[in-house]
């Protein structure tokens, strides 16, 4: 019965992450999306704007999504990342302490409104906190039994952690001394 209940649980929390992504834009998000169409190429997200709003993955993102006729297509990398999170949060409890634990995890993280809210908005904290699991999972499980391939995911992860909000680097750098 527990298999039912985490397919309903991440069904719930993604239809609440869908239906939080909809409405008007945040003027966070709208300074992100002028950043997006005032760029040139890619290179200039990273090059040209030197601003905390520049989440560069997410304005990449923006940038390669162009014109779009509605607004919630802008959130569409937040809502994946969200739905990511709640997943990963669910792999990594029920590998730490159960699958109960698991569930309830999964439920506690897709009912948070300030997760929602991140998870609904097309700015880098979905990302950030993704690729933070993600990065997490695979250095707990590298850290059990190490494997090459797991320990570049975690780099790839945490890079693209870096590039999704800059204060990522926190949890590399909390990361790397966890492992020493």
């Amino acid at each position: 019965h527990l298999r039912w209940a985490f397919g309903l649980v991440a069904l719930l929390s993604s239809a609440l992450i869908i239906a939080a992504a909809r409405g008007d834009l945040w003027f966070d998000e709208i300074w992100s999306l002028s950043f997006a169409r005032a760029s040139h190429s890619v290179l200039d997200v990273f090059v040209r704007f030197h601003h905390d709003n520049n989440h560069p993955l997410n304005t990449v993102f923006l940038y390669c999504i162009g014109n779009s006729q509605t607004l919630s297509a802008y959130r569409l990398f937040a809502v994946f990342s969200g739905i990511g999170s709640i997943l990963i949060a669910g792999y990594i409890a029920g590998h730490s302490w159960g699958r109960r634990e698991a569930w309830c995890s999964m439920v506690l993280i897709g009912t948070s409104y300030p997760l929602l809210l991140y998870f609904s908005e097309a700015r880098g904290y979905a990302p950030a906190i993704f690729f933070a699991l993600a990065a997490y999972a695979l250095l707990w499980n590298n850290l059990r039994r190490f494997r090459p391939g797991r320990a570049v995911w975690f780099w790839v992860a945490s890079i693209l952690g870096v590039l999704s909000h800059s204060t990522f680097i926190m949890a590399t750098l909390a990361f790397c001394f966890w492992s020493l």
